[in-house]
C-alpha cells in the first residue's frame, strides 16, 4: 500500500516537472512587393502623365506637379525593397518613350514631368537637362493674341496683345514685321491677306503661328485702312 502511494506521489511529480509545449511558429511576414508590382503602382500614381498624352487630357502646373509628387511618394513608400531598383528601371524605361513620343508632338507640359520625374528617379544618370531647359521656356513662353491689324505709311502693323505668364500681367504692342517686341519676340511674317502671324520666339529661336480673331468684326475693331 506504501508502495503504491510512492509510486503515485512519484508519477505527480513527474508529470508536474513535464516542460509547457512551445508556442506556435510566428507566421512568415509575406514576401515583399515584386518589381512587377512596383513598377504597376508607380506607373498608377502617374498615369495622369500619360493620360495627358495619349488622351489629349491636358495637364496644367497644379496637376503635373501633383503627379511628380506621386511618384516621389511611392518611390519613397518602397525605400528598402530589392526589388525597387529593377521596379524604376522598367517603369523609367515607359517614361523615356513617353518624353520621346511628347517630345516630337510638341507637348512640352508632358515632356516637363517626364524630366522631373526621370531626374528624380536617377539623379546622377540623369541627361535631359537641355531638354527640360527647352521645356521651361516654352511654358514661360508669354501667351500673344492678335488684337487687330491697321495701316501706316502704306506698311501694315500688327496690334499685339501680350500676357505673362508668371505675373498675368497685360501688355500691347504695335508691330511691324521684322520689328521685336516685349524683349523675346519679333514679328518674321504676315501670313495671307491678315489671316495670321508668324512669330519668332528669341529664347530658343523657335518660329510659331498665332491666328487672327476669326470673325471680320473682331478685325475691323482695330483696322484704320
Amino acid at each position: 500500500m506504501r508502495r503504491a502511494l510512492w509510486v503515485s506521489m512519484l508519477l505527480i511529480l513527474v508529470a508536474g516537472c513535464k516542460s509547457e509545449p512551445p508556442p506556435p511558429p510566428e507566421p512568415e511576414a509575406p514576401p515583399p512587393p515584386s518589381a512587377d508590382q512596383i513598377r504597376t503602382e508607380l506607373k498608377s500614381a502617374t498615369q495622369r502623365l500619360f493620360d495627358a498624352h495619349h488622351r489629349n487630357a491636358g495637364l496644367p502646373n497644379a496637376q503635373r506637379e501633383a503627379t511628380v509628387n506621386a511618384f516621389r511618394s511611392t518611390k519613397s513608400k518602397h525605400t528598402g525593397n530589392p526589388n525597387l531598383e529593377m521596379a524604376i528601371r522598367g517603369y523609367t524605361r515607359e517614361v523615356e518613350t513617353l518624353l520621346k513620343d511628347a517630345r516630337t508632338q510638341d507637348r512640352w507640359r508632358v515632356v516637363k514631368g517626364a524630366c522631373q520625374i526621370l531626374r528624380d528617379a536617377d539623379p546622377a544618370g540623369y541627361r535631359h537637362e537641355k531638354l527640360e531647359h527647352r521645356a521651361d521656356l516654352i511654358l514661360a513662353r508669354p501667351v500673344v493674341t492678335i488684337r487687330g491689324f491697321f495701316v501706316v505709311d502704306e506698311e501694315i502693323n500688327v496690334f499685339f496683345s501680350v500676357r505673362d505668364q508668371d505675373t498675368n500681367k497685360y501688355t500691347t504692342y504695335e508691330v511691324r514685321e521684322g520689328e521685336q517686341f516685349h524683349e523675346v519676340f519679333r514679328l518674321t511674317k504676315i501670313i495671307g491677306n491678315k489671316e495670321a502671324c508668324e512669330l519668332m520666339y528669341l529664347p530658343i529661336d523657335d518660329p510659331y503661328i498665332i491666328q487672327a480673331p476669326s470673325s471680320r468684326r473682331e478685325k475691323t475693331i482695330f483696322e484704320q485702312e
